[in-house]
């Protein structure tokens, strides 16, 4: 990712109460509703990112935590009233199946970790008001020309689409990244 520095001034780059997951999708947030352009470039250098390898050796729960945590309460803090009262029932709807079926996939520690995300938020509901009036303050852009920005929406089918598109792409980087190892690795006596 790369950042102007004026797109940071005032803001720390990261929330530190995101911890993980989220975090950089919360920046790109702050910085849209700020006025600034966050885009995707295909032309710069391939970047291949082992995805996972920090989570991998956390605990499932944690992560599940932090994940609907930290959506949850961008969410919240970011978008506009009206947004706000047409995405919570849903956010809180998509939330509460996605924890059942944790839990009827036989991971309850994970289904429990997942609803404490949402209750964290419910916790903290009046700092999450202050943090809603000062974001309203510095503001430069709607909801609704920071979703024209940003693309539609995606059904459920578009993002298993995209999902699987985004898993060959990884994987035909990493086996060209292991196939340039390989042959640095044989070249050397």
């Amino acid at each position: 990712m790369w950042l102007r520095r004026e797109a940071l001034s005032g803001a720390s780059p990261f929330d530190e109460d995101a911890f993980a997951y989220f975090e950089e999708s919360d920046l790109c947030w702050r910085l849209w509703l700020r006025g600034w352009t966050v885009c995707y470039d295909n032309q710069l250098p391939t970047v291949v990112h082992d995805i996972g390898q920090t989570s991998s050796r956390l605990p499932r729960e944690l992560c599940q935590f932090h994940s609907f945590k930290n959506r949850f309460r961008a969410v919240l803090r970011y978008t506009e009233r009206r947004t706000l009262l047409s995405m919570f029932p849903r956010h809180i709807a998509w939330c509460l199946v996605i924890a059942a079926g944790l839990a009827i996939q036989g991971h309850p520690r994970q289904s429990v970790a997942a609803m404490r995300g949402l209750i964290w938020n419910a916790r903290r509901a009046s700092l999450i008001v202050q943090e809603r009036r000062r974001i309203r303050a510095a503001r430069a852009i709607s909801d609704q020309e920071l979703f024209a920005q940003v693309g539609t929406t995606l059904s459920l089918r578009d993002l298993r689409r995209q999902t699987a598109q985004g898993d060959d792409a990884e994987m035909r980087a990493r086996a060209a990244l292991l196939t340039t190892e390989q042959t640095r690795a044989d070249s050397y006596p």
